[in-house]
């Protein structure tokens, strides 16, 4: 059984959605399904689970629109997934495992993320904790999503400052191993007062080249403050 939804997207390096109204390409009723499995075994935590239904990232499909100008419908297929999750904790230090294989969406896909983060508690006599961080993201996914992630690394720092304000900043770069190219990630938050939060984003993309699909997002660097009044 196969079904899909579509819209219209014009054709550029990034698809940008026009006004199009979406419309149903196959009118079946697709069932979906999810069941979760979740233990705990001594330090470990690890979890299963096996999802049916309709993809929640689209595939393009090039095509043209009623008056002959050339666009991307992003068609969402039904797929099946299943993953595993897992971490082992030893005091400080937190070892994770993530895994996923899909089907049902273009090519099989397998993907996988491991990494380790590692917490020095109480830096410099102070109530703040500095993480130290390590992952690798592998994906065979060629679709030609910009985000996929499949042969990567990143390394960073996660400062937690443990204060009345819950202040905390993370710094990372993510860089691909096999083709040149990285990105440069900042988080911060702190709470001002009881009712106020304050949250700034930065992102930095440079050297990403083809045939990476990231190529798109160079030049896309941006940094996001964003204020929050809570009532």
């Amino acid at each position: 059984m196969h079904g899909c939804i579509a819209g219209l997207h014009s054709l550029q390096p990034v698809p940008a959605p026009t006004k199009g109204r979406l419309t149903r390409c196959s009118r079946r009723v697709a069932t979906a399904f999810a069941v979760r499995c979740a233990h705990f075994f001594g330090p470990v935590d690890a979890g299963c689970y096996h999802f049916y239904g309709t993809s929640r990232q689209p595939t393009l499909i090039a095509g043209v629109d009623p008056l002959g100008r050339p666009v991307l419908a992003p068609c969402y297929e039904l797929m099946h997934q299943v993953g595993l999750d897992a971490q082992l904790t030893q005091t400080a230090t937190l070892w994770k495992l993530e895994g996923l294989y899909r089907s049902g969406q273009g090519d099989d896909t397998l993907a996988v993320s491991l990494g380790v983060e590692h917490t020095l508690v109480g830096v410099m006599s102070t109530a703040a904790d500095f993480g130290l961080l390590a992952e690798y993201h592998f994906d065979t996914n060629n679709s030609g999503n910009a985000l996929h992630l499949a042969d990567d690394w990143f390394v960073g720092v996660r400062l937690s400052a443990n204060d009345v304000q819950s202040s905390e900043l993370l710094i990372g770069v993510l860089v691909d191993r096999s083709e040149p190219g990285y990105s440069f990630n900042l988080e911060a938050s702190s709470r001002w007062g009881s009712s106020w939060t304050a949250e700034l984003e930065a992102r930095v993309f440079n050297d990403y080249k083809a045939p990476d699909q990231r190529v798109g997002l160079n030049g896309d660097d941006h940094v996001q403050l964003t204020v929050l009044r809570h009532f």
